[in-house]
């Protein structure tokens, strides 16, 4: 899967090995604590636990400090065995890799890193899912919850300015696609992994000046973008079919639903379906429990975010026009070239795409490989079944494409340009497979 060091003269993946990569202080540092912050969020919940779940929560624990333990001393990695479904695909993966490595089991810091942090994020899941009355267990679910809970003034802000936009400027509606494509693109920096689960303080309604942002978009497709949508929407007038693979949960998925129900009900889109996590990921990662417990709280909420609710709710049940779909693909350790052998289906139903817009820092490193990009080389990702719009807060070194004198403009501007979430993108990359 992982074709060694580096093959057809690409750079190599990013690794742990590498210590003046983000994947070493990421290894190192990051995910440590954060398997120590769900051993405590296990602690503290103690006493509401019944004597059985207590017990069970010892075992748990156990597993999470074995897993750290194999994590901190670059130990090999073994199989998954608590008999979910991606079970068969992971060890697929474990076996293809050692076979690779001539009977040498893939390690912690020696893996490709995209494979390694999905695998201490798969593991962390098997640690619950091996006790019964854990399997459906969220250890991640209160971090979710108080991040969407202290977004709700930038939540409602969001509306607020999207009413006085269109009521001040009848030719506002004009621009309204490209304004909320860039306030998703910075909403991506609320983002609990890269903080190690402690919340990011990005509740003030700064993400919606987007022209205060504009020096730090370093791809910016928003144009071709909004060109190609144009001419498909002409050609196309019931509406485009998008697929809408997101990421966090908390205030971006709050940007994600608004822009969904705009494409919705402004007829640009004809479905749209929600592609998220099937597991507790990456710590803010949604999950379709996620998206619906976000509607209902919408719904309590004031007048405009309780009618946002409301035609999310009729887009999704009444019309079905919105549709929610958790994709074991996206919690597995391949990169989207690699979709057709490892999940078929999605595959083929991507196929029918007029467009699939992609979310966040983790879904990117797949389209890139997580490779080590040089500014200015030319990469086109090979096998992407439609087009692709990816819109991404950068907080790791994996960036293709990227012309060097923004490259240059970045690095002198910040020396951690590329790993802070502060620069971003909006990269439009043409589908690479053609059907007759």
């Amino acid at each position: 899967m992982f074709n060694g060091d580096s093959d057809e003269g690409k750079p190599d993946y990013l690794r742990g090995r590498y210590k003046d990569s983000f994947a070493y202080p990421s290894l190192c540092n990051r995910l440590p604590d954060i398997l120590t912050r769900v051993i405590d969020i296990l602690h503290r919940s103690w006493s509401s636990f019944t004597n059985e779940e207590r017990v069970e929560s010892n075992l748990i624990i156990s597993r999470i400090s074995n897993l750290k333990y194999a994590l901190e001393h670059n130990r090999s990695f073994d199989c998954v065995c608590d008999k979910k479904l991606d079970c068969e695909m992971w060890n697929k993966v474990l076996m293809d890799e050692t076979f690779m490595a001539k009977g040498r089991a893939p390690a912690f810091f020696d893996s490709p890193w995209l494979y390694t942090e999905c695998y201490v994020y798969r593991k962390l899941a098997e640690c619950f899912h091996l006790s019964p009355r854990f399997s459906q267990y969220d250890w991640f679910s209160c971090q979710k919850k108080a991040a969407l809970v202290n977004s709700i003034p930038s939540c409602s802000g969001l509306l607020n300015q999207l009413k006085t936009m269109v009521s001040e400027d009848e030719h506002f509606k004009d621009k309204l696609l490209e304004f909320l494509l860039k306030v998703s693109l910075w909403a991506n920096k609320c983002d609990l992994s890269i903080s190690g689960g402690t919340e990011n303080d990005h509740h003030s309604n700064a993400f919606l000046d987007i022209s205060a942002f504009e020096s730090y978009l370093l791809i910016d497709h928003v144009n071709s973008a909004l060109k190609m949508i144009s001419d498909l929407s002409a050609s196309q007038p019931d509406g485009l079919y998008i697929d809408y693979v997101i990421d966090n949960s908390g205030f971006e998925l709050a940007t994600d639903l608004v822009l969904s129900n705009y494409l919705l009900s402004s007829g640009i889109a004809s479905k749209i379906t929600l592609h998220c996590k099937s597991l507790p990921w990456f710590v803010s990662d949604a999950t379709p429990f996620d998206i619906h417990w976000t509607i209902d709280f919408f719904s309590k909420q004031d007048e405009l975010l309780s009618a946002l609710a409301s035609s999310l709710k009729t887009l999704m049940f009444t019309e079905r026009r919105l549709e929610i779909v958790a994709d074991n693909f996206w919690t597995l350790p391949c990169t989207l070239d690699q979709i057709a052998e490892f999940d078929y289906p999605l595959f083929q139903k991507l196929t029918t795409a007029d467009l699939c817009i992609l979310k966040g820092d983790l879904n990117y490193r797949k389209l890139s490989q997580d490779r080590l990009w040089a500014p200015g080389q030319n990469y086109k990702p090979p096998n992407i079944p439609c087009d692709i719009l990816a819109i991404r807060t950068i907080k790791s070194e994996s960036v293709f494409n990227l012309c060097p004198e923004k490259f240059l403009e970045a690095s002198n501007r910040d020396k951690d340009w590329n790993i802070s979430g502060n620069y971003g993108l909006i990269q439009l990359v043409p589908k690479t497979l053609r059907f007759e």
